[in-house]
């Protein structure tokens, strides 16, 4: 059995692990094992690629003290923890112990204020892993902090190394050799695998300095999936005569805001743009909150679609740039020596952020019209974003608030249910990424039961407070306009009920009471029963009918084996016997 080891971090480079590693597994004899760092571990999830982290090879005796130097430093520097606490501590434990062994403590606050997490070199973290998995091959892609440590301990221990270049080979030298001159240590030098694999032939001329005859041109397999969604979609495409779209691909960059800043102003002096700002992962989405408008849209995520609808791709030197011009995009790029995109013959490049403007004058080209026949529609300010070519983030983000699904009770309690019911509905006629079924088919699979309990529980106190009980006073009191109050209540309720005991999420008011008919539970029964009563001269009757038809079926689906006919009992039985402490105690007039 042949074992190999491979690393990576990131969005980018674990798209290149991604696609090897699937390129591998079927062949026997291969074992493999995968360390994601930091957000690489993201991408492995949702191809359900099984991986490792760096708690995993934690030793809560033995390495205390790193878990503790990581977790002062991280909230002295306010770190991000998004990928969890005890991951982010441990990445930046494991190389500031050993650098603050080498250099001193003073000169690493130092590095780290000045290169960040470029000067994280784990040495004796990465021999930990490689002498616990003995591999007979290292895999990494090119990133110059674990992964160069995880290359320069395999050579150490005669393991055999590849390396994957992303670029071209130069995006890394200068920044090492800063390095090597901070800390007067020549182990900050770029390094390589054994055998190389690179993007072109331009990086081969790049990287003549790597110590290794061993290169193959194997281009970026990342692109793979570029090169399918191209196939796939490019005839589809058709020009939109109204609309340009300018699309800045996103770093975290300090002048990135500058740039937003001018392609803004492009956009505002050129009635026909759009501008979409797609940002890296890295980046928060609170940091453009202020830059949307309703010519300016921000996206997290669904890279391809966003470049497809997209007619320029503005970048710094950005990877997803090169991933633009295999969709077939014109890409305006800054002049450096990472991508060469004008000696490719690939895109433009501005020397200066002022000079964006007359790059982008010189490659406009028009949208298409259409998009597979359908036209966006703008029907009101609110209206939009319903029908026509949509955005799926911009779509779920309108809804529910957010383009993901809700993961926490608090997420789930924040959103209409209303709107939950306005994204699961309808047909899906086309979804090639698969990206927005996705979120449709998590958010279909309904509350957690806890809060669909506590759901019902407060729809029968409702129901018995206004139909069981206050109707009936009111009416006493000869108080009509109340007791029609009471009435409504008791109707929406009721039809609340229901949905929740189908497992539908509630639809906007006035589409209710026909959507009961598509209710398989009580649908059909209770639509009959509210019609009736509606013409009824007595409602009494009917409200008590309606109780009983509920009541019954709570005690068949084991809710609750209250034998009261008062739904309020029943409530409270059923919010008292809900499995979840939280909501056991939650007070359901709190919904």
């Amino acid at each position: 059995m042949k074992k190999i080891f491979m690393t990576c971090y990131g969005g980018g480079h674990a798209e290149i692990i991604k696609e090897v590693y699937k390129n591998l597994i079927n062949i026997s004899d291969i074992e493999i094992t995968i360390l994601a760092l930091t957000t690489s571990k993201y991408k492995f999830e949702q191809e359900r690629i099984p991986y490792k982290v760096i708690t995993d090879y934690y030793n809560k005796e033995e390495d205390k003290e790193i878990y503790k130097l990581g977790k002062e430093f991280c909230i002295k520097n306010n770190i991000d923890t998004s990928i969890g606490e005890d991951e982010t501590y441990l990445y930046h434990g494991y190389p500031l112990f050993e650098q603050e062994k080498k250099y001193g403590k003073k000169k690493v606050e130092e590095g780290f204020k000045k290169y960040g997490r470029g000067i994280f070199l784990p040495l004796q973290f990465m021999k930990k892993i490689l002498q616990l998995e003995k591999p007979n091959l290292v895999v990494t892609t090119n990133s110059p902090r674990y992964e160069k440590a995880a290359l320069i301990v395999a050579k150490a221990l005669n393991i055999k190394t590849l390396s994957i270049e992303d670029l071209f080979g130069v995006e890394y030298k200068i920044y090492s050799d800063e390095m090597v001159s901070f800390f007067n240590d020549l182990i900050y030098k770029n390094v390589y695998g054994e055998n190389l694999c690179i993007i072109s032939e331009e990086s081969k001329k790049n990287l003549l300095n790597a110590k290794t005859s061993n290169f193959f041109v194997t281009g970026n397999p990342a692109f793979d999936k570029a090169i399918k969604f191209y196939n796939e979609h490019h005839k589809e495409i058709k020009k939109n005569e109204e609309k340009l779209t300018i699309c800045f691909l996103s770093q975290n960059y300090p002048e990135r805001f500058l740039i937003v800043k001018e392609l803004k102003d492009i956009v505002k002096e050129q009635k026909n743009f759009d501008l979409i700002i797609k940002i890296h992962p890295n980046e928060k989405l609170e940091e453009y909150i202020s830059y949307i408008d309703e010519n300016t849209k921000v996206i997290n995520s669904n890279l391809y679609e966003t470049i497809f609808k997209s007619d320029i791709i503005v970048t710094v030197d950005s990877t997803a740039a090169l991933e633009a011009v295999i969709l077939d995009k014109t890409v305006v790029a800054k002049k450096n020596d990472y991508i060469p995109f004008e000696n490719m013959n690939i895109g433009v490049e501005y020397k200066s952020i002022s000079d964006i403007k007359n790059k982008i004058n010189e490659v406009l080209k028009i949208l298409p019209k259409t998009y597979l026949g359908f036209q966006e529609l703008k029907e009101s300010e609110w209206g939009n974003n319903r029908r026509g070519l949509l955005n799926i983030d911009d779509f779920y983000f309108k809804f529910i608030g957010s383009a993901n699904p809700p993961q926490t009770i608090n997420d789930w309690q924040k959103i209409p249910e209303t709107a939950l019911a306005t994204v699961t509905n309808g047909e899906v006629f086309l979804d090639n990424l698969g990206e927005f079924t996705k979120i449709r088919e998590q958010l279909l699979n309904y509350y957690p039961e806890a809060i669909r309990q506590n759901k019902i529980a407060t729809r029968l106190m409702n129901i018995s407070q206004h139909g069981q009980y206050n109707y009936v006073r009111c009416l006493r009191r000869n108080d009509l306009v109340a007791a029609n109050q009471c009435l409504y209540l008791f109707v929406d309720e009721v039809m609340h009920l229901v949905f929740l005991l189908n497992r539908r999420y509630k639809i906007f008011y006035k589409w209710a009471n026909r959507a009961l008919l598509d209710l398989k539970i009580l649908g059909n029964e209770i639509h009959k029963l509210l019609q009736d009563m509606v013409f009824a001269q007595n409602k009494i009757p009917y409200v008590k009918k309606i109780c009983k038809v509920l009541a019954d079926e709570l005690r068949n689906q084991k809710l609750t084996d209250c034998e009261s006919e008062f739904l309020g009992d029943l409530g409270v039985d059923i919010q008292k016997n809900i499995d979840d402490e939280f909501f056991k105690n939650y007070s359901p007039w709190l919904d």
